[in-house]
């Protein structure tokens, strides 16, 4: 039996006594006169009303609290502090900042790092993805003013002059590379290129000079200095009649050069013809006096060195 039923049942019950509880109990409750001080049996009446009023509404919120659903009942109303979702599981913080991206060019100041997303009690974290950089403006290279001809010839020439006073201090290198940019300003400077060419001849770099003289012949076919150093270079290179071939070109252009004519005689002691040895050393004494003491100490001249006309001719005869 429910508990609605049982409390409207005790309710009437109750209400029957109060109306007639002469009727209801006969003789059982005989009336009495009420002795002073004692509480009145309506007022007795009202509390029973009261409380069977009580019992009813709580009843009533009982059964409305099962019949709906997700409802709690009234006994479990006391307020509890939520627990909080379970968080997903994330990856553990790094203590080490993140990396910063390569540099490759222009070096500016590096925007922060971006902050990690607040704490959040719900299920779905969304990532924080900072925008990208706006690119870096390409900053391009002020091109200096073109130089007119005459200038690049003028540059041309001092990058000449200074490419051949550290040849002459023992700065080799750097009398490479100013030799190098003097022909950059200017192709047609023949003195470059044969003073290049002198410089690689010492290195004994043979190929690289002959190119270099060359090509300063290709500017000047009767540039004499170039021809005369370029048939010494092909004796070098044991190419004789290549070298007979040149030095006699640089005869028929000038033929009062004694080193033109001391660079035939070594050839030709080179090629075990004494007697044409000693004609053109002979020839580039009278031009060049010097060629004398060049003679006496030039390996070239070991073969034909014990003859009487070549001691003769270098004074060294008892």
């Amino acid at each position: 039996m429910s508990i609605i039923t049982q409390a409207l049942k005790k309710a009437q019950h109750e209400q029957r006594l109060q109306q007639s509880p002469q009727a209801q109990y006969g003789t059982l409750m005989p009336w009495r006169p009420k002795a002073p001080g004692q509480p009145s049996s309506r007022r007795f009446s009202g509390l029973i009303v009261a409380g069977v009023g009580l019992l009813c509404g709580v009843g009533i919120v009982t059964y409305v609290a099962l019949s709906v659903p997700g409802s709690l009942p009234v006994a479990m109303t006391v307020p509890t502090t939520p627990q909080p979702a379970p968080e997903p599981d994330l990856p553990p913080a790094s203590s080490s900042p993140a990396p910063r991206s390569q540099v490759l060019k222009r070096v500016q100041p590096e925007s922060l790092p971006p902050m990690s997303p607040p704490h959040r009690t719900d299920m779905a974290i969304a990532k924080a993805v900072a925008p990208p950089p706006p690119p870096a403006p390409v900053q391009t290279a002020r091109a200096e003013p073109e130089m007119s001809p005459a200038e690049k010839r003028a540059r041309a020439q001092q990058q000449l002059d200074s490419g051949i006073e550290a040849y002459h201090a023992g700065a080799v290198d750097e009398a490479e590379v100013a030799l190098q940019q003097a022909i950059a300003l200017d192709p047609t400077l023949k003195r470059a290129f044969n003073r290049l060419g002198n410089l690689y001849y010492q290195r004994d770099a043979y190929q690289k000079a002959l190119a270099m003289y060359q090509k300063a012949l290709a500017l000047d076919p009767d540039y004499i200095e170039a021809r005369n150093n370029l048939g010494n270079t092909y004796m070098q290179l044991d190419m004789s009649d290549q070298a007979i071939l040149e030095l006699n070109k640089a005869i028929l252009v000038d033929g009062e050069s004694g080193l033109t004519y001391y660079n035939m005689a070594c050839v030709y002691a080179r090629t075990q013809e004494p007697e044409k040895a000693i004609h053109y050393l002979e020839q580039a004494i009278a031009r060049e006096p010097e060629a004398r003491q060049w003679a006496k100490t030039d390996t070239d001249f070991t073969d034909v060195r014990s003859m009487s006309a070549f001691q003769k001719l270098l004074g060294t005869s008892s």
